[in-house]
């Protein structure tokens, strides 16, 4: 039988919030602990990230292009974060859910612990 976790996002200070290497306000941070679910990868079927969003009636653009990424430990021999994905939203409809497919980061979470270092 397959088992669901849900995992709610840790919040921390707000300055540590953002990229410091994006311009202010078009970054943010998600961290998880994903440290409740077993060592094993290979038992992990599926993990999606999801967030809520909301109509944005003051918006000047009626789309908006959502990128999701790995953030990567600091090296100068390396990026800084994992391309993920991205989805174009429309600012003003409908409350929606976004859903991106992490099940590889996650998985990457499970056999280094080290290398949670958020989305």
């Amino acid at each position: 039988a397959k088992e669901v976790y849900k995992f709610s996002m840790m919040y921390g200070p707000p300055e540590n919030n953002d990229l410091f290497y994006c311009p202010k306000g078009s970054s943010k941070i998600f961290r998880f602990n994903v440290s409740a679910m077993e060592r094993n990868s290979t038992n992990l079927f599926r993990a999606e990230f999801r967030a809520l969003r909301i109509p944005n009636s003051s918006s000047k653009r009626s789309e908006q292009r959502i990128e999701l990424y790995q953030i990567l430990r600091p090296n100068e021999h390396i990026r800084k974060q994992r391309y993920l994905g991205a989805k174009v939203v429309l600012t003003r409809s409908s409350p929606e859910w976004i859903s991106f497919d992490v099940t590889e980061t996650v998985r990457e979470w499970l056999i280094n612990r080290g290398s949670n270092l958020g989305l």
